[in-house]
This record gives structure tokens, C-alpha cells and sequence, in this order.
């Protein structure tokens, strides 16, 4: 049985950012480019529509998901406690697999990760930001099926909260309460870092060599098919770990231009009908006019972009509207 590599995707109110079926397929892609292992990639997920077929889909338990704590309550803060369930007893059953490699879905993999997945112990967790806070973090995982089965078997509502208290996240905050702190960890030594602000100013020139794979807490996001949420000055250190791992990002605006104020998208025509999910751009203003129509729907994050919520004839009064792309 090969090991499993996969990621979550599910839906919750106020979310940070609603990923996409064309995210985990770039995801997915990422990883099998950067292996020469065999490896089964797979999605979590109860959403399937436009999720690639050699991407195995995994009905996920639904076990958490509805944990009430303060870090819950929080608007936009990711409630990753159903991941938990990867620790159950019958984990191999569930997720088909004797070895699970969890990754979040906005990780960039610019590397080769055979090590990664190689990693010969029971669990081993990416490195947190913060040995008090965040010993481990929660963005990449490995566990052997059936290993650490306290992390599922123990765990509960007061548990969650109580965990809260100590610790940072949701799922992570419980890893770090749970388990003692003698955990294998995967981290710069294995060319696994944090895109935050350690990163950007130690190497803010030049790029860690080995370098295989970043992770973007908080959010600034960086997937294989698109940049969210990036400043001039952080995509120009962005680019320079591209640059030298040979990555594009296919679709990604020209540097330094700027689409109605809305950076890293790309025109791909302007007409006066859209259609149905066309992501569209205008002035903030006219954008808001249009929104109170009810011919967009609520903006994407960053300045005036909405979704087309149905096939619909711009106004005269309006200019050709700019169908964009991530």
C-alpha cells in the first residue's frame, strides 16, 4: 500500500479563504511533480465537483466539526478539528492507507519531497512559529495508522477549550496539549519553512538552497496557481525561491501590474455578457453599484472583484467588464 498524501477541503461560515476545487488540483499536482515514490494523493472532502480524477476523494468522518471554542469563535480562524480523526484506532480503514501525509492545501511544494514522506517515525509534525505557543504545527503531519491513538481517543469539548487556553490553532493547539513535547519534527533541516516574518528577513536576498516546501500561516497565501493577499515587497522574495526551484505559477498578472486595482489576475476577455462564475473586475464604485443590482456577488479579497452570480448583460451605462482570471 503506498503512503497517502493528502489535504481537507471543506466549507465553514466566515472562512479566511474558500478554497477551490482548481487549488487542490494544483496541489495535488505540486506534490506528484516533486516525488519519484510511488504515492496515492487524495482529497478529504465531501465537495468533489472539479476535483481531478487521479485525485482520490475520501469521505471524511465528520467527527468535530462542530467544536465550540474562543479560537472557533474567532471570524475567519480555520476550525481544523475534525483532522483529528486521522488518529483514530481504524485510521488505515478510513483513509485507506497504513501512512497518512496530511498537508494543508496552500502549502507550496518547490522541491523534491520523497524525504517528506519517507520520514521513518510513528507522527512527526512541521516545526510551529513558536516553541511555548505553537510547538507543533498543524500545516504538515505524517502519522503511521493506528499511532497516537490518545489524540483522538482522548480528545473532547473541555479538552479543545483547555487546549485553547495554552496554545495557538485548533487541531494544533490539541497536538501540543496531548502529546509530550519529544515528537519528531520536520523543519528547515529538512527544507520545510515558514513564509512569515523570520523568513522574509533572513532571506530576503537569497533563498534557503533546500528548500522543498512553505507554508503560509495567517493570510498571505501562496498556492501553485495563484498569489493572495501579497505586497510588491514580499512577491519580489516570493519570486526569488521561484526563480531559483524553476516554479511558475501559471496565470499570475505581469510584475508590477495592476488590474483595477486588484493584483495577480489576468485578463482573459472583456465583452459586456459574463457568464455564471466568471470572476469579473470594475472600479470599486461601479462595483458596488452592480453588487446592489444583484448582478455580482460579495468581492473576493483585495479591491473591487466579484463573482458573476448569473448570465447577465452589463448595464450601457457601464464599461466593458474585464473577465479575470487567478
Amino acid at each position: 500500500m503506498f503512503p497517502t498524501v493528502l489535504c481537507w477541503k471543506w466549507t465553514q461560515a466566515n472562512q479566511r479563504i474558500a478554497f477551490t476545487s482548481e487549488q487542490v488540483n494544483a496541489w495535488a499536482d505540486a506534490v506528484l511533480k516533486n516525488t519519484t515514490i510511488p504515492v496515492r494523493v487524495a482529497c478529504v472532502t465531501d465537495e468533489p465537483e472539479g476535483i481531478a480524477d487521479h485525485i482520490d476523494i475520501i469521505k471524511p468522518p465528520h467527527e468535530f466539526d462542530n467544536i465550540k471554542t474562543p479560537w472557533t469563535n474567532r471570524t475567519q480562524t480555520p476550525k481544523c478539528y475534525r483532522r483529528l480523526t486521522m488518529f483514530r484506532p481504524d485510521a488505515a480503514e478510513i483513509f485507506g492507507a497504513e501512512k497518512i501525509i496530511c498537508m494543508d492545501i496552500d502549502v507550496l511544494i518547490v522541491g523534491n519531497i520523497d524525504h517528506i514522506i519517507n520520514r521513518d517515525a510513528d507522527c512527526c509534525f512541521v516545526n510551529g512559529s513558536s516553541p511555548l505557543k505553537r510547538r507543533y504545527n498543524g500545516g504538515l503531519v505524517m502519522v503511521k495508522a493506528g499511532s497516537r491513538p490518545e489524540v483522538y481517543n482522548q480528545f473532547t469539548q473541555d479538552g479543545a477549550v483547555e487546549s485553547g487556553k495554552k496554545f495557538v490553532g485548533s487541531d494544533q493547539a490539541w497536538y501540543n496539549h496531548i502529546l509530550s513535547q519529544d515528537e519528531q519534527t520536520y523543519g528547515p533541516e529538512d527544507g520545510v519553512y515558514f513564509f512569515g516574518s523570520n523568513f522574509k528577513a533572513k532571506y530576503r536576498k537569497y533563498p534557503p538552497e533546500n528548500i522543498c516546501i512553505l507554508l503560509f500561516p495567517g493570510s498571505v497565501k501562496g498556492f501553485h496557481n495563484m498569489l493572495w493577499n501579497f505586497t510588491a515587497a514580499t512577491e519580489r522574495i516570493l519570486d526569488k525561491v521561484l526563480t531559483m526551484k524553476n516554479v511558475v505559477i501559471p496565470g499570475r498578472a505581469p510584475k508590477n501590474e495592476t488590474i483595477t486595482g486588484v493584483r495577480n489576475y489576468k485578463i482573459i476577455r472583456r465583452c459586456t455578457l459574463g457568464q455564471k462564475g466568471d470572476v469579473v473586475a470594475f472600479s470599486t464604485t461601479r462595483a458596488q453599484l452592480l453588487r446592489a443590482k444583484g448582478i455580482i456577488g460579495e468581492p473576493l479579497p483585495g479591491r473591487g472583484p466579484g463573482i458573476l452570480k448569473d448570465q447577465e448583460e452589463i448595464d450601457n451605462e457601464s464599461p466593458s467588464v474585464e473577465i479575470i482570471k487567478k
